[in-house]
């Protein structure tokens, strides 16, 4: 709590997974969460398949993908990406100032790397001043780490496969392990999940 994490991994690494098994543990419990969904990715049927109570939800939702990656020409950078992200980055810091969330999760899984690495320092640095001392979880999820409070953990996940999976299991095995983190020694071995055992 009073602190942000990241969940990076390539695209069916489980991420997205795991997000929801997060979103629906918090509201099964009685807590609000929110969900910055910056480009417009998120699906409320799978939501609900998860567990994730949508009367518990604020679901903020960016630009669909569409209009936040036009076609480039000439070389030009994409604009529609960069503003998708300020205005998610935007929404996160009300929402995490209002302080009445258990959890506040900010989805940028989809974003160009490029247009994360334009994001200024000082403004992942206001995110963490505002979330510490509350009793918030907040929550990144990326493709690689961006930013996190020093108490923190950046837990990395890669996909293993579906060998050896019951029928019905979710269909995908990953594994995770932490990358930065202040633990102790031995902390950072790697766990197997599956995506049934994720919303258990």
């Amino acid at each position: 709590m009073g602190q942000f994490s990241e969940v990076v991994g390539p695209r069916s690494s489980g991420r997205t997974s795991l997000l929801m098994a997060m979103l629906a543990v918090t509201t099964a419990k009685g807590g609000l969460a929110a969900l910055v969904d910056t480009f417009d990715m998120a699906d409320v049927a799978s939501m609900a398949a998860a567990g994730v109570r949508l009367d518990r939800l604020l679901w903020v939702r960016g630009e669909s993908s569409t209009s936040a990656f036009p076609p480039l020409t000439n070389g030009r950078r994409q604009p529609g990406a960069d503003r998708a992200l300020a205005r998610a980055l935007k929404a996160a810091n009300l929402i995490l100032q209002s302080g009445a969330m258990s959890l506040v999760a900010l989805d940028v899984a989809d974003a160009p790397l490029q247009a994360l690495r334009r994001v200024p320092i000082t403004t992942w640095l206001r995110l963490q001043k505002v979330v510490e001392g509350q009793s918030t979880a907040a929550v990144i999820v990326g493709s690689v780490p961006m930013s996190r409070s020093a108490g923190g953990v950046t837990l990395g996940l890669r996909q293993l496969g579906a060998r050896g999976l019951a029928p019905g299991a979710g269909g995908i095995e990953s594994e995770a392990r932490i990358q930065r983190a202040r633990l102790v020694p031995g902390m950072g071995a790697p766990v197997r999940l599956t995506a049934a055992a994720l919303v258990a």
